[in-house]
Order: C-alpha cells, then sequence, then structure tokens
C-alpha cells in the first residue's frame, strides 16, 4: 500500500515538475544576458592639506630720539632720520634694511617719538626673534654705501640744507620681545659762526657808507668733502682742502658755516663786502691746538667801520729828481675811540659753545 501511494506522489511530482522546467527553459531563451558589472574602483585619496599657519605678528621697531646735551635742541616735523638694521655687530646692511627714513611725530605732542616717513620706511624685527643692531644718522640720505656703510659728506651741501652731521652709537639687542630704541644723536662737525659789526668812524666829505647786504664769508684751507664710516664712528677719508662759503643772514650782518674738525691747516676767514677791500681773519691762534673741535660752534665777531675814505684812482706821479717825502704818519688820538678807517680792527677772539 505504501509503494503504491510513493509511485502515485512521484508521478504527481513529474506531471507537474516537467511542465514548469520547459517553461523556464523557453522564457530563458528570449530574456537578454544581464550586461556584466564592472569591478569597484576605490575612491582617490584626498589631496594632502597644506598645515594651517597661524598669522605671524609683525613687530615693529619704536624709536625716540633725542639730541645730546642737558638742554637739546627741539627735533622739527621736516627733520628725517636714516635708520639701518645690521646683524650683531654687523658692518653692512641687513637685506634692504639700508633705506628706513623716520620722521619726529612733534606735531603729535612727543617731541621724542620718530614713525616711519613711509609705509615702505617700516623697519620690522625679524620673525625668528633673531637680535639686530641699530645704526642711524641725520639727516637721511641717499648716498650711503650700503656695502659698507659709509656715508658721503659734503659740509657745503650740509650748510645750505642747515643741516648738521649727527650721529648715534650702535643699539644693540633689538628683538621681537625687545623693539624699543632710544638714541642719543652726537654732533660730528663744527660751526663757525660770525657776526659783522659795523662801528661809527669819523667820516670824510668824500667817504662812502658801508652797506652790508650782498656781504660774502669764505673759510679756506679746510676740507669740504669726507666719509663718514657708521660701524667706525669716525671720519676714514678727508677730501682735499676746498673753499666754503657761508649761509649768509639776508641783511648780510652774518653767517655760518658748518665744517670738519680736527684736520691741520692755515685756517683763514675771507669777508669781501661790496666796494670793500678783502678782510683776510686767520683763524688758527683762536683755535685749540690750530684745531676745529668736534661738536664746538665758534662765534668770531668782526667789527666793520662805518665810514670808508675813497682811494685815489691816479696817485699823484713823482716830480722827477726829487724823492718823494713820507707823508707823517698821524696815530689815532689815544683818547679817542674812533679806530682808523684804513686800518680794520682784528676780529674778536671767538667764543666756543657745545650747541650746534
Amino acid at each position: 500500500m505504501v509503494k503504491q501511494l510513493q509511485h502515485i506522489t512521484h508521478q504527481v511530482f513529474r506531471a507537474i515538475a516537467l511542465p514548469a522546467l520547459l517553461l523556464l527553459a523557453a522564457c530563458g531563451k528570449d530574456a537578454p544576458l544581464p550586461e556584466p558589472v564592472p569591478p569597484m574602483l576605490p575612491d582617490p585619496p584626498e589631496p594632502p592639506q597644506p598645515p594651517v599657519m597661524e598669522d605671524v605678528v609683525r613687530v615693529p621697531l619704536r624709536l625716540f630720539a633725542l639730541p645730546e646735551g642737558n638742554d637739546p635742541e627741539v627735533w622739527l616735523p621736516t627733520d628725517t632720520l636714516h635708520l639701518v638694521l645690521t646683524k650683531p655687530g654687523g658692518c653692512v646692511a641687513l637685506g634692504d634694511t639700508a633705506f628706513y627714513r623716520y620722521n619726529c611725530t612733534a606735531g603729535a605732542g612727543n617731541a621724542e617719538c620718530f614713525a616711519p616717513s613711509s609705509s615702505a620706511d617700516s623697519a620690522f624685527m625679524p620673525a625668528d626673534s633673531c637680535r639686530v643692531d641699530l645704526l642711524a644718522y641725520y639727516p637721511a640720505s641717499s648716498a650711503l654705501l650700503c656695502d659698507r656703510l659709509h656715508l658721503p659728506v659734503d659740509t657745503r651741501e650740509l650748510t645750505a640744507l642747515g643741516h648738521p652731521l649727527m650721529t648715534a652709537s650702535r643699539i644693540t639687542g633689538l628683538c621681537v620681545v625687545q623693539p624699543e630704541a632710544r638714541p642719543i644723536f652726537v654732533h660730528r662737525l663744527a660751526r663757525l659762526r660770525v657776526t659783522l659789526n659795523l662801528i661809527e668812524t669819523k667820516a670824510d666829505a668824500n667817504s662812502t657808507k658801508t652797506v652790508l647786504a650782498g656781504t660774502t664769508l669764505t673759510l679756506y684751507g679746510n676740507p669740504a668733502e669726507a666719509v663718514w664710516s657708521l660701524p667706525d664712528e669716525a671720519f676714514v677719508e678727508y677730501g682735499d682742502t676746498l673753499p666754503q662759503t657761508f649761509k649768509m643772514q639776508p641783511d648780510g650782518t652774518g653767517g655760518y658755516l658748518y665744517t670738519l674738525p680736527g684736520m691741520p691747516g692755515e685756517l683763514t676767514l675771507s669777508v669781501l663786502i661790496p666796494d670793500r677791500a678783502p678782510i683776510s681773519v686767520p683763524l688758527n691762534g683762536y683755535l685749540t691746538d690750530g684745531l676745529l673741535e668736534t661738536g664746538i660752534s665758534i662765534d668770531i665777531r668782526i667789527e666793520i667801520p662805518s665810514e670808508v675814505d675813497p682811494t685815489p684812482d691816479d696817485p699823484e706821479p713823482d716830480e722827477p729828481d726829487i724823492p718823494d717825502e713820507p707823508d707823517p704818519d698821524t696815530p689815532d688820538d689815544p683818547g679817542s675811540d674812533d679806530p682808523d678807517p684804513d686800518d680794520p680792527p682784528p676780529a674778536k677772539a671767538p667764543s666756543k659753545s657745545r650747541s650746534l
């Protein structure tokens, strides 16, 4: 009985399964084959990102400058200092730092404070905290030789501009945590200041009144050009002696001249007044060891007769065979204060001062 049931079940399964298989085969012939699936590629790696740098804060130089002396002159807003940064003890400019110009900010109420003349003139401390030195001088000049830090000096130009040469000693140890410098500027030239004083004399009917307007003063016997070394803080080269003309007051009553100190030679002051014979004043006797001293102002006062007797154009000819008789000398009245108009008095001994 069991075997008959198994046989019947087997027959029923074949009757159902065979048509189903035939149907699947027919469907498989008509359906397209599936497209091959390409292999999955890995995602490309992210490009490396530059490290995020924190903003570097640039530390500017803070400059406070004073002239030497207990009662120094006040800087003017037009006064421009020239600054140079070097390595510690260096004798050449650090990079392109030989062109920093700083002006006095007197208008801001602080006569000692200086600020960059422009944004390009701003000096900054090295970002790596290295220490640097500061060299400075006045007035600023584009003639500075950056490879040696030598400054050509022409006293005639400085006199015409009205600016004396001043320099400061090397400031060391400047860095990002110590960016403040307080240099003291020292005069490196000597100044001659001459005053012409007209004195009353006995006027002759034909005498002429002395007019000082147009007077010129000239120094002879001293070099006008030299080279100042910022690292050495000294003049290292001198030029030839050249005439140096004073900067005169409009009325001709005086003038001044900046000139090089410390050079031996015969110094002579020439006074040329219109329609007058030149007056020559030797200066060596008035100077210490015959030399001009650095940072010294020498005041010289020269007295000029107010009236001058005319000199005849055609002297009286000699009579033949008759010797000339000398004119009797007429000495000045000892009790009179009037000098001989033909013999102007010498210059008074100059006074000296430290302020230029």
